[in-house]
């Protein structure tokens, strides 16, 4: 059985921000990939990270990148879906060196 671990609605923000003026959503994020890592070995093998849109709150580069580097530390592999914060293009791109995103077309799976 394929083991599915979601996480959703991270609305990261640009560095030294915090989402509403009130979350920082940064750390929420590196705890929340910080709890699966410690967990793996008791919750048995797990294939895949989804992680569902919002990533971002404005679906800046900035705010993928720092995505993408408080997501490098998971010890699984992760796939992206955007939300409605999320901009296709600069969200594409931004994982563009990534073999499982699609170069064109809707980004979905």
């Amino acid at each position: 059985m394929t083991k599915i671990i979601q996480i959703s609605d991270t609305h990261i923000v640009p560095e030294g921000t915090l989402a509403y003026d009130q979350v920082d959503t940064a750390a929420a994020l590196a705890e929340t990939v910080a709890a699966i890592n410690h967990l793996l070995p008791r919750i048995g093998p797990v294939d895949l990270v989804i992680v569902t849109g919002d990533l971002t709150e404005h679906g800046t580069p900035e705010e993928y990148d720092r995505f993408r580097n408080l997501m490098a530390d998971l010890e699984r592999p992760y796939r992206v879906l955007p939300g409605n914060h999320d901009r296709r293009e600069p969200m594409r791109e931004s994982f563009s060196g990534e073999n499982w995103m699609p170069r064109t077309g809707p980004i979905n799976w």
